[in-house]
């Protein structure tokens, strides 16, 4: 494991003296002449086209659109696009998302809350304390972060330009 753990650091070092971001494993071939085909290439899981390497079609399926800084879930993405139509400005929606956000983390509290009082009413043999809820900020635990209005717009924008090669085709089809 110590072999590993002191190759992976090599190669991280190798990657960077090369130019490589986040640990890529990616090499030109201006670098060396001669390029290593056995080493694996490392992806960035925001990048797009990783999506389309998976099998089966699962790319297509994968719940969320991730960018370098962050993710959406698809469903947030397409209520977006038609509100977004509808002259909804992205502030707006992301203030709706948070009161939408915190109603189920207050829901949330309210059953642990229940449990806990369960827990101490009636403890199991041999069971740990109660652990406390967390925050709604907190970044460890429950994670309570809501995305900004300017977030959603460069997602909007961004998503859109990825989307727009099969809008085309599919108004070439019915035109």
């Amino acid at each position: 494991a110590m072999a590993s753990g002191l190759r992976a650091e090599e190669e991280a070092a190798e990657n960077a003296a090369v130019g490589g971001k986040g640990g890529r494993a990616r090499r030109s071939s201006t670098d060396d002449e001669e390029t290593d085909d056995s080493k694996p290439y490392t992806f960035m899981g925001y990048n797009h086209r990783s999506l389309m390497l998976l099998p089966y079609g699962l790319g297509a399926s994968f719940p969320a659109y991730l960018t370098h800084r962050s993710g959406l879930d698809k469903q947030v993405i397409d209520l977006m696009v038609s509100l977004f139509d509808k002259g909804i400005r992205p502030e707006s929606l992301s203030s709706t998302l948070l009161e939408l956000h915190s109603k189920r983390y207050w829901r949330l509290f309210l059953w642990h809350e229940q449990a806990v009082r369960k827990h101490l009413d009636q403890p199991p043999v041999g069971a740990r304390p109660p652990v406390m809820f967390s925050t709604f900020g907190d970044k460890g635990r429950y994670a309570g972060a809501v995305p900004s209005g300017n977030y959603l717009a460069s997602i909007s924008k961004a998503y859109s330009e990825s989307i727009a090669p099969y809008l085309d085709k599919e108004v070439k089809k019915r035109g």
